[in-house]
């Protein structure tokens, strides 16, 4: 490992065009307002035409989402949640992702979809007008890591939190050069009794809009709610979660990428941290959430949670999907070994990103070592090599 990353150059990744749609684009007049305003407008010039189209999605945000609630929300509100979700959790480029895909594939469960988390409020009646102008208006890959952006791939459920207004730590995307202590929200225990209750709310929502459209159990994937289980398992008792951990080597540098793409494609304003600035927040970010993670799994039984590792993920994927199946007692693993083999056969061609962290290796050593040794990374042996997503 060689090197050190130019924080203040644009990180190398696939083009994201002026054009495409930014994730505040699912706002609607108000929350975009919010987010506004309790950064006191600290919007860069080069960002005034991001903020003015964002504002045009938003007025149509808002008319469909009267279109939906005068047509939907009695149906809404009666939908159960009849199987409690499942939940996947773990650091960011930990593997979250592809295990979300992985256990998509099960005809059994539904998925938030791209689409469906940048409309929450409308996705039921905007679908057929939302669908192609995404197809038309995205990048074909995502811009951080090269795989794949289609309107119906599985996504976080937390960007439809965000868009709906939640108390997100997303919302640090918006402007990252703020004093806000959004990294705060990586603990439920830390929002205050309205955050919370209108967190809860909007979660909810979005569940039995899931629900009420697709009638299947709910298999669900986001980094933050790492430090929500104790809360998540008090909304949905019986909700299942599977952690996902990786090699800190991969994960810090690849998260530092993530970060530095989003705040360049994301942000109202220009980037302005160092190299040390952002492993700090990466580092204290890590601190609270697994500190609540840790604190609060112990109200979970034994088939609620499940750890796995990245590594063995994608050495053996049939049999880890498998021992996940196992351990949290879900039925119809079967269908599932033919599809896993396929999808990971059209992997092979990916190419992960190469990423020099010299001037971090010992930081990186020290300070994520508590991860090392819950997650068995003590021996650098260990290190997750094939990666297919970096």
């Amino acid at each position: 490992m060689t090197g050190n990353i130019d924080s203040k150059a644009p990180a190398k990744s696939n083009s994201y065009p002026p054009w495409a749609p930014r994730i505040w684009s699912g706002l609607r007049p108000r929350d975009h307002w919010d987010l506004l305003a309790e950064n006191q407008f600290s919007i860069h010039p080069s960002r005034y035409p991001m903020t003015g189209l964002v504002s045009i999605w938003s007025l149509f945000n808002a008319g469909m989402s009267l279109v939906q609630k005068i047509t939907h929300q009695k149906r809404i509100d009666q939908t159960e949640i009849a199987e409690p979700p499942i939940f996947i959790i773990g650091h960011w480029r930990s593997g979250t992702t592809l295990l979300h895909e992985l256990l998509s594939l099960d005809s059994n469960f539904a998925y938030p979809s791209n689409l469906e988390t940048f409309v929450p409020h409308h996705f039921l009646v905007s679908q057929p007008v939302v669908k192609p102008l995404l197809r038309w208006l995205l990048p074909g890959k995502r811009p951080m890591d090269n795989m794949s952006v289609a309107p119906d791939l599985p996504q976080e459920d937390e960007f439809a939190l965000l868009l709906l207004g939640a108390a997100s730590h997303y919302r640090r995307m918006g402007f990252p050069g703020t004093t806000n202590e959004y990294f705060r929200y990586l603990d439920s225990q830390n929002l205050d009794p309205h955050q919370i209750e209108k967190f809860e709310r909007l979660l909810r929502y979005f569940f039995k809009s899931l629900t009420y459209k697709h009638g299947r159990r709910l298999v669900l994937k986001s980094p933050p709610h790492t430090g929500r289980i104790r809360s998540l398992a008090n909304w949905f008792p019986g909700a299942k979660f599977v952690h996902i951990s990786r090699d800190p080597f991969d994960v810090v540098p690849s998260t530092m990428r993530l970060w530095k793409i989003a705040d360049d494609v994301h942000a109202y304003q220009k980037r302005r941290y160092s190299d040390v600035e952002l492993l700090d927040y990466i580092c204290r970010c890590k601190d609270v959430m697994y500190a609540a993670y840790h604190r609060d799994k112990v109200v979970l039984s034994e088939n609620q949670l499940v750890e796995v590792r990245f590594g063995d993920l994608t050495a053996n994927p049939v049999d880890t999907i498998r021992s996940i199946y196992e351990s949290l007692e879900l039925d119809g693993f079967g269908q599932l070994e033919k599809a896993i083999e396929e999808n990971f056969s059209n992997r092979r061609e990916h190419k992960k990103n190469v990423h020099n962290i010299d001037s971090f290796v010992d930081r990186i050593a020290v300070e994520w070592s508590d991860y090392m040794q819950w997650f068995g990374y003590e021996n650098r042996s260990t290190n997750d090599q094939q990666s297919f997503v970096a």
